[in-house]
């Protein structure tokens, strides 16, 4: 048996996610425009999914309505955009026309708009009314204080001392309203059931008053938990504290000392536990223990006794820790790993693999699509926008010589907006997205084309997205787009745009592609496949030295990072031409007959890896 005295937080209830979410739903609005994340949020919270419409749940309904909605594509929505979404069952018309006439009822207001705190108190009475949430709050039993009954403890403690406060006349906007109802929710403890008699009590300090125990365990015995202590306020000094006549800080500290004290006086046995660290938070502080411990430890030993130190710890097995779980690979991926071997494989298709094989086992073999979280925009397709506009700018320079004037550059502008409108990548932004993104695009375009017309401005232009194929055995095909290939009389450069940071330094590629290596060694390596295989593909047709590079668009000055030293072109050129095909057919071989799909051997791609929730070892 276990009694609880200390109460629950009101803040880690149901109540309080909803009055968050009404409040991020309001904040976020833009005049008629609502943010669909938040009224997303809104729609799925239990409140309103767990209602019956007609005998049935909404939230049968409410999963086609969040696919409905995010099919739009757009961050912000108004309210006569999101009626007119089509939806032909007439159950789900019916949902999504009672969950609008709730927002348009009680919360269709402007964060500025002004309120008074009786109409606050008012529309939320109203809401949980049409909701049927305070008849269904009042027919439960007190057992389950985190849910519906907290509805009740709440109206009773926030919204009826509202109601009855003298300042409900107070005229102020629905943001500060909300903030108000918010602050209040948090400093509200929910009580909970126990037997005060039996058992194990858990209580805070000041609940111990007055109390003996036969056995005490202290918890969380580290220095600013034991005391307590606040973050300072810049606006309420302790001078200033002092004069107003409020509470110090140190008081604070002084009661709790009191009550520790006393606590151990009146027990037999006490027990602190604590965890301890030398290594430093990210504030760069220390896990030590309290100072109410320390002047214990310092008061037994002014009377020649020995504190007893303990140190617990918890054995984990090498196998709880591991938590890499490797995906059998059945008869069908192998097939087609094979159809897509014979249909040509791409750099992008070699990469993938050394990064994550779970990661390409989805992208390549499952063909799972990308969930893109709305307001943000798709890289990849900012990618092609890059790719396209780059294309279309240099291909009058097809032939010619890289040096391009201030005026040629003019047409950069319209040549970008041409190529986002054809894509559609704005349209789903909001406007201030819109115009960033257009902005930084275009600043790191044209500091790109002055940095090439400056630094190759002997060269030409030879080739913009050129396709090139290659047998490398029976089975293994390899193909791949060139974004951009320069010349002079010596020699030929391959550029690759990359709108990402650079991951892999161009001395461990040398290094790999100099010295025949395993295949672990290339996944640790990061090793990038992208500019040795276009060098290796075009050397079969071409007698000129071949460089490659990538063009880093990321960085605020646009760089280009070069393979080879120009020392040791000739040299490395060779020796990539022996290896690489090599290199390629372990990878290939890899792919086909492992019968497993291993994770990656770092947490680094799970961090922002779109698979995340449906991979079979993720990363806690």
């Amino acid at each position: 048996k276990v009694n609880f005295a200390l109460g629950y937080p009101l803040k880690y209830s149901v109540i309080f996610s909803f009055l968050q979410i009404i409040k991020n739903l309001m904040e976020h609005r833009q005049e008629e425009y609502i943010y669909l994340p938040s009224f997303l949020d809104f729609i799925k919270h239990p409140f309103i999914k767990n209602n019956k419409l007609k005998g049935r749940l909404l939230e049968e309904d409410i999963f086609q309505l969040d696919l409905r909605l995010k099919e739009q594509g757009k961050a912000y929505l108004t309210l006569e955009e999101i009626k007119k979404v089509k939806i032909h069952n007439p159950d789900l018309k019916e949902a999504l026309d009672f969950i609008l006439s709730l927002f348009q009822n009680y919360l269709n207001y402007q964060p500025a708009e002004k309120t008074t705190v009786k109409n606050l108190v008012k529309t939320f009475q109203e809401l949980f009314k049409a909701l049927h949430l305070t008849q269904q709050a009042t027919s439960l039993e007190l057992e389950e204080p985190t849910g519906l009954k907290s509805l009740l403890v709440w109206q009773e403690q926030v919204l009826s001392q509202l109601k009855l406060s003298p300042l409900q006349e107070q005229s102020l906007s629905w943001k500060k309203g909300l903030h108000l109802i918010l602050n209040l929710t948090q400093k509200i403890f929910l009580p909970l059931k126990g037997e005060p008699l039996a058992g194990i009590q858990v209580l805070g300090l000041l609940e111990s008053r007055l109390l003996a125990f036969n056995k005490v365990l202290v918890l969380g015995a580290e220095e600013g938990n034991l005391p307590q202590s606040s973050s300072p306020n810049p606006l309420l000094s302790g001078e200033i504290r002092l004069l107003l006549n409020l509470p110090q800080q140190e008081k604070q500290e002084q009661i709790q000392g009191y009550h520790l004290t006393r606590l151990l006086k009146a027990s037999k046995e006490v027990y602190f536990l604590l965890t301890t660290s030398e290594k430093k938070d990210f504030l760069g502080g220390k896990n030590i223990p309290s100072r109410f411990v320390e002047k214990i430890i310092w008061e037994l030993e002014k009377q020649k006794k020995e504190p007893a130190f303990k140190q617990l710890s918890t054995p984990l097995s090498s196998s709880a820790l591991n938590t890499k779980t490797f995906l059998p690979k059945t008869k069908e991926h192998k097939e087609k790993i094979k159809t897509l071997l014979l249909q040509g494989i791409s750099p992008s298709h070699l990469n993938t693999y050394l990064k994550c094989e779970l990661l390409f086992y989805f992208n390549y073999i499952l063909q799972l699509k990308e969930e893109r979280k709305l307001g943000t925009f798709d890289s990849a397709l900012l990618g092609s926008v890059v790719h396209k506009t780059l294309e279309v700018f240099f291909r009058p320079f097809k032939g010619k010589k890289i040096c391009i004037e201030d005026k040629y550059i003019e047409n950069l502008r319209e040549i970008l907006d041409e190529n986002f409108r054809q894509m559609g990548l704005l349209e789903k932004l909001d406007k201030d997205k819109k115009l960033f993104l257009r902005h930084i695009t275009y600043h790191k375009l044209k500091k790109y084309i002055q940095t090439i017309s400056n630094t190759y401005s002997g060269y030409e232009v030879e080739e913009l997205e050129k396709r090139v194929e290659y047998k490398l055995t029976n089975n293994i095909y390899l193909k791949g787009k060139i974004d951009k290939i320069i010349k002079n009389a010596n020699q030929l450069i391959v550029l690759d745009y990359k709108t990402g940071q650079q991951l892999t330094s161009t001395a461990k590629i040398r290094e790999v592609i100099t010295k025949y290596t395993d295949l672990t060694s290339l996944k640790e390596k990061k090793f990038d496949f992208q500019i040795p295989f276009y060098i290796f593909l075009l050397t079969e047709t071409q007698d000129k030295d071949i460089n490659g590079g990538w063009v880093y668009l990321a960085p605020y000055e646009p760089k280009i990072t070069l393979l080879f030293t120009e020392k040791n072109l000739k040299e490395e050129q060779e020796l990539l031409n022996q290896n690489l095909p090599l290199l390629l057919k372990l990878v290939c071989t890899d792919m086909l007959e492992k019968d497993y799909f291993e994770p990656s051997l770092s947490q680094e791609p799970c961090s922002f890896c779109a698979y995340r929730k449906i991979c079979p070892s993720p990363v806690i």
